[in-house]
């Protein structure tokens, strides 16, 4: 299980309480309606048991509805607060604005000094406790594969930007504030 898999399960389950009561059918609908795609009752379930872990297009919606920042949704933590919603943030993330994630990944992998795919890997270990292989982050890097969702946390917070902040602001990052 990754690092964070329980903790969002947990919030995923807090936001459609909130929202939706017990009514798995109308969290699903409007998980629909936000993203196009339709979310059988039994996804939503695996999602709230930390059996399975929702695509991008999905946590935003739900963060959307949470009414919270998806970096809020991914930070290891159980506390779901509404307090730090950007929300011109929220309605800025789609698929489409990801396409230079790629670049801002080496960008953020040599920031602030220039590092081997293997010390990135390692300094994520050692500051957050994530255990990404040095594979998985070259792939991440050229843009061969997508990151689970749940490892944009602590590849964010390596350049001391958030999960929003990372999707949504064009490339290069402005990571010298």
């Amino acid at each position: 299980m990754a690092p964070n898999q329980l903790y969002l399960s947990f919030k995923i389950s807090q936001i459609r309480q909130r929202r939706f009561a017990d009514n798995y059918s109308r969290f699903t609908q409007e998980i629909m309606t936000l993203t196009g795609k339709s979310v059988g009752r039994g996804t939503l379930i695996r999602w709230e048991r930390g059996q399975s872990i929702p695509r991008l297009p999905f946590l935003i919606a739900i963060a959307e509805l949470g009414a919270t920042s998806l970096d809020n949704m991914l930070k290891p933590s159980y506390d779901l607060s509404t307090t730090d919603v950007p929300p011109e943030l929220l309605t800025q993330l789609s698929m489409e604005g990801l396409q230079d994630v790629p670049a801002k990944f080496f960008q953020i992998q040599n920031y602030p000094q220039k590092r081997s795919v293997t010390k990135f890997s390692r300094d994520i270990f050692n500051q957050f406790g994530y255990q990404i292989s040095t594979t998985k982050l070259a792939y991440w890097i050229s843009g061969d594969h997508r990151p689970n969702p749940l490892y944009l946390y602590p590849l964010a917070h390596m350049a001391d930007i958030s999960v929003d902040e990372l999707l949504v602001h064009p490339y290069p990052l402005d990571l010298n504030r």
